[in-house]
């Protein structure tokens, strides 16, 4: 007694087990012709590469795995052209997993071909060429998606930097921005293109306004250390105070070089100051007249005076510079203006004295005048 035809329904049957049954000679018919199946496609970590899983039928013997790309091949099938081409044994493993490496730059076409070895041991190629077309195929890597990969684990927040110049590369940094934008992990800032559009490259353009402020550990709040005002100039301290703290840090010597530093404010009328770090030692003449010793940077260290009214002699006033005169010696120390130069209300070229381990900050008002803060 024959059964039903295939796909008959009898009545009071279970219509999914005809369907069951039908899957599965139709899964034993793909078994039987020479097939290839992708699997899936996942991503190497950290790398321009991707792992392909496939498999084959019972009847396919091996699996040539093609790879094409936009330079070589192209994307159309091309069975003499290839940047690689792998024959793989599937007898003993119907299912196998390889990986496909890419340069960034390049698209890559996969192509998964059965291949039949006859007894002769020659191979057939069911390539659409060779015998039918039963391959499997995958594009990767298409530089028209923009692809980008990064690393298998990252930091969090930290800005990511390329890695190469493919512009398909990735990589993390030690630099981190949190989630309320403070940037740390920096160890130096060098701008291209200044900061704006008129600074020079290697510097920073404040606009109108703007300042430069910081703060130490201890402090709650940010110090305005300078600002560029309204008329581009540069001013110390806060614009409503227009003052700035030069907190004490002590003296210390370097050679024939020192720098020291106090606190103190400089007030509106004064607030254009330049501050210019670094000066030298120096030994007062013994002849004491206007002229000898000249002070060349803007601090000046006079260790030796071996005579009362021993002379050192400022340098010639430029507007708003500054001179820090300090006297170690063992006598008083007579300080003279350059040429044609005044000391605050002293006549033109009178000199002033410092005494024993004082000193005297000079700044020059003008082109002829210092005066004492």
């Amino acid at each position: 007694m024959t059964g039903p035809a295939l796909g008959t329904l009898v009545p009071g049957a279970d219509p999914v087990v005809s369907q069951d049954r039908l899957a599965v000679l139709i899964g034993s018919h793909w078994d039987e012709e020479q097939r290839v199946e992708v699997l899936g496609v996942k991503s190497a970590d950290g790398a321009l590469a991707y792992d392909i899983r496939f498999r084959a039928s019972r009847a396919c013997q091996w699996v040539r795995v093609h790879v094409q790309t936009s330079a070589t091949g192209g994307r159309d099938y091309d069975a003499a052209t290839s940047v690689s081409s792998t024959q793989y044994d599937m007898r003993s493993d119907r299912q196998r997993e390889v990986e496909v490496s890419g340069d960034g730059a390049l698209d890559y076409y996969v192509f998964l071909i059965p291949e039949f070895e006859d007894t002769d041991g020659t191979f057939t190629k069911y390539d659409g060429v060779d015998g039918d077309d039963h391959m499997a195929y995958l594009s990767l890597f298409p530089s028209g998606t923009d692809a980008v990969i990064g690393p298998s684990s990252a930091t969090d927040n930290a800005v990511v930097r390329y890695d190469g110049t493919t512009g398909e590369l990735v990589q993390d940094s030690g630099v981190l921005i949190d989630d309320s934008d403070n940037v740390t992990g920096l160890v130096s800032v060098a701008p291209s293109e200044g900061g704006g559009p008129t600074a020079a490259a290697g510097s920073v353009r404040l606009a109108n306004n703007e300042a430069v402020k910081a703060r130490n550990a201890a402090d709650t709040g940010d110090h305005t250390l300078f600002f560029a005002n309204t008329s581009g100039e540069l001013e110390f301290g806060t614009a409503i105070q227009k003052t700035a703290d030069l907190r004490p840090i002590g003296t210390h010597d370097v050679g024939a070089s020192f720098a020291q530093y106090e606190e103190g404010h400089f007030n509106n009328l004064y607030s254009y100051v330049s501050l210019v770090y670094g000066g030298a030692t120096y030994t007062a003449s013994t002849t004491q007249t206007q002229g000898q010793t000249p002070i060349s940077g803007n601090l000046a260290h006079v260790s030796v005076v071996a005579n009362a009214n021993d002379v050192v002699t400022l340098p010639a006033a430029v507007a708003w510079s500054v001179c820090r005169v300090k006297n170690t010696g063992a006598n008083v120390l007579q300080v003279f203006p350059a040429s044609s130069d005044a000391i605050e209300n002293e006549s033109v070229d009178a000199s002033i004295t410092i005494a024993v381990d004082d000193a005297l900050t000079l700044v020059a008002i003008d082109g002829t005048t210092w005066k004492i803060f």
